[in-house]
């Protein structure tokens, strides 16, 4: 008698093509924190990314890859003199990443290129090429509960949950993971953040973001889906 255990390859790709679209505010306040101006911007943003997995032991994975994406958005930004309503904003952004992931801890590092400004403001240099680190790090294991905070590594960027968030994950059955967190930047106020990571098959997931929060009088929140083969 003889069993042949069907060994897991030792390495894997993924690619997730995705996109959303979102609306955040741009604001002046008084010295006094009023608020003197506000005006609401609509964004568009989609991402392409790669990403190679290999493993070190059994337990700790490597992982390399990067992400592309477009991020489209209209430029009115609250100011005391008018504003210029016709204008957009038009961003490319790329972004190289590595990690090591093991049970209990991951950590990830890699850096933005021509990334979207962290606020809406005209001092923001939307007009200039900018070149910013990216990181996460996870505490806790993806098959329990974890806390995890990342800076732009959300795909895509801004549609997917802003240039930062920082939260809480746990798996819901054995096909859901969830990530409820506070979202920041380019939004003017925090907000509420919430991912859900959906296997559809061995080979297949959906990843839905959701971004709610409140500026003013003016709704900063995205909607963002990814496929990931």
């Amino acid at each position: 008698f003889g069993y042949y255990p069907d060994y897991p390859d030792s390495s894997q790709f993924e690619i997730g093509v995705g996109g959303g679209y979102g609306q955040a505010a741009s604001i002046v306040r008084s010295c006094d924190g009023g608020i003197r101006q506000q005006e609401s911007n609509q964004f568009t943003d989609f991402a392409v990314t790669g990403y190679g997995r290999t493993k070190l032991s059994e337990r700790s994975d490597a992982i390399y890859g990067a992400q592309f994406g477009y991020f489209r958005s209209t430029a009115r930004f609250a100011d005391l003199n008018p504003t210029y309503s016709g204008a957009h904003a038009d961003r490319w952004y790329f972004g190289p990443r590595f990690a090591i992931e093991t049970r209990y801890v991951g950590f990830g590092l890699g850096f933005l290129i021509n990334h979207v400004p962290y606020r809406f403001e005209y001092d923001s240099d939307w007009d200039n090429q900018r070149v910013g680190p990216s990181f996460h790090l996870r505490l806790g294991s993806l098959r329990g509960l974890y806390f995890m905070g990342s800076l732009d590594e959300n795909s895509p960027v801004i549609a997917g949950g802003g240039h930062v968030d920082l939260g809480l994950g746990f798996p819901i059955g054995g096909k859901v993971r969830v990530f409820s967190a506070v979202s920041a930047l380019p939004y003017d106020q925090l907000g509420y953040l919430q991912h859900l990571d959906i296997s559809l098959s061995k080979k297949m997931a959906l990843n839905l973001a959701m971004r709610a929060g409140e500026a003013g009088d003016t709704f900063e929140g995205a909607f963002a889906a990814t496929l990931v083969f």
